[in-house]
């Protein structure tokens, strides 16, 4: 987990930057964990920094494909590159990554 510094503050990232969280949501649209298992793991993982609200639109995002379970999980992945920061080496087009979701 990285740390940034804004003004004289230390700062700790953002849950909705734990790659661990987003795995967990990726489990529950990849293998046969369902709902109330996502929900426990997940909250349990966070522990206290759980806030159900910053992760509405994830949650939406589980459910967005209509039953197509592909669909909603390339809706996931646009969800969290807009909160997960960029590796210093990834491999990106023209500097920037969509965050269109598929319909």
């Amino acid at each position: 987990m990285s740390l940034c510094l804004v003004g004289n503050w230390w700062m700790v990232p953002s849950p909705l930057a734990d790659q661990g969280a987003w795995c967990i949501l990726e489990q529950f649209l990849t293998t046969n964990m369902t709902y109330p298992q996502m929900e426990e793991t997940f909250s349990s993982y966070l522990g206290d920094q759980y806030v159900a609200d910053d992760w509405k639109d994830a949650r939406n995002a589980l459910f967005s494909g209509n039953g197509d379970d592909s669909i909603a999980l390339t809706n996931l992945y646009a969800l969290k590159a807009r909160h997960m920061p960029l590796p210093s080496s990834s491999s990106r087009m023209n500097g920037h990554l969509s965050s269109t979701p598929v319909q």
